[in-house]
């Protein structure tokens, strides 16, 4: 019974000590994945020192090797700039040739074309001259046929206006002759009427009146005469009536 119980313990024993060395090597396993970590990470940094060192070693070559490559381009581009100045100095030159050619060329033509202009002025005034000449004897031909065909225009004319002035001679004695006609008819009429009965205020006051309008108004016709001393007829009061009719009466 003893022993059983003894033997019970010592297991207990030794599983507490299973747990320990567990716990234990759980700590060391810790522990050394810890310093793993951290002997990683040193290492790391001495890597990251060591590939930062090392790109600017390699930056500090490059831009050498740049510089250099730059300098080299800047003498090329200079030699190419001397090389493009001497180019564009020795065009300018033929340019500058060429130009005195081409005025010399122009000079020369110049020349040759003022004694052709100057030679065709000649000839050009020569045929001026001739064809004025022809010119005017043209016109001094067409003025002479003019003045024939003028003249007689102006003889049938002067004769159209002697035979319409004969023409008119005659109406004007035709209507005259009917005017005074018309006239002796109106009087005769006129001299009836008076001879039946007296003149009225009218009659009276027309006589007189219408001798001052055809005084005044000597283009005027029998008709035209009438109504201008029916229209101041017309005007007059009453009373201004009567004493023109008795003005008239007195004077008569």
């Amino acid at each position: 019974m003893s022993t059983s119980v003894s033997t019970k313990m010592s297991k207990k024993v030794m599983t507490q000590e299973e747990k320990d060395l567990k716990m234990e090597k759980k700590a060391q396993i810790k522990a050394d994945k810890k310093a793993e970590k951290e002997a990683e990470k040193e290492a790391a940094k001495e890597q990251a020192k060591e590939q930062a060192k090392a790109e600017k070693e390699a930056a500090k070559e490059q831009a050498k090797e740049q510089a250099k490559a730059e300098k080299e381009l800047a003498k090329e581009q200079a030699k190419a700039e001397k090389e493009l100045v001497k180019e564009q100095a020795k065009a300018e030159k033929e340019q500058v040739k060429a130009e005195k050619e081409a005025s010399k060329e122009a000079e020369k033509q110049a020349k040759i074309d003022a004694k052709e202009a100057e030679k065709q002025a000649k000839i050009d005034a020569k045929e001026a001259e001739k064809q004025a000449k022809i010119d005017a004897k043209e016109a001094e031909k067409q003025a002479k046929i003019d003045a024939k065909e003028k003249a007689k225009v102006d003889k049938l004319a002067a004769k159209e206006a002697e035979k319409q002035s004969k023409i008119d001679a005659k109406e004007n004695a035709k209507a005259e002759k009917l005017a005074v006609k018309e006239a002796e008819k109106k009087a005769r009429k006129e001299a009836r009427k008076n001879e039946k009965r007296p003149p009225n205020n009218y009659i009276i006051f027309t006589k007189t009146q219408r001798e001052i309008v055809k005084k005044e108004n000597p283009e005027l016709t029998f008709g035209e005469i009438s109504k201008e001393v029916s229209k101041v007829w017309n005007k007059m009061s009453s009373e201004e009536k009567g004493e023109a009719v008795r003005s008239i009466k007195e004077q008569m």
